[in-house]
């Protein structure tokens, strides 16, 4: 286990917070909030418009940074939303199978024999 906490992501390899200013989680939370600002469009990149974060775009973002404890609570949220949505998404597919299994067997033809 790290003594520090890290920051992973699929386009940002690793962060390392200095956790007397910044928790990891508010950081993540921040740059994935990247992804849907218009404002941001310099970051996607290459042939796909893939987002791509480099270590020097790292260094110029600026981020206003609330004091820790507020931090700790924004990322709690984001983090227990993202639970939640992940939790719905499981129940819609499970529902969807079961839509599938229903409608393949009663509403489907059966081969005539």
């Amino acid at each position: 286990m790290p003594s520090e906490p890290l920051l992973c992501t699929n386009n940002v390899l690793l962060v390392r917070a200095n956790t007397a200013v910044a928790d990891a989680s508010y950081l993540q939370a921040f740059i994935q909030n990247l992804y849907s600002d218009p404002t941001q469009e310099i970051l996607r990149r290459g042939v796909l418009g893939q987002w791509s974060i480099t270590r020097t775009d790292l260094e110029q973002l600026e981020i206003e940074l609330p004091p820790l404890a507020e931090q700790k609570k924004i990322s709690a949220a984001f983090s227990a939303t993202h639970e939640a949505r992940r939790a719905a998404l499981a129940v819609s597919d499970h529902y969807g199978l079961l839509l599938e299994k229903l409608s393949s067997q009663y509403l489907r033809p059966k081969p005539r024999t």
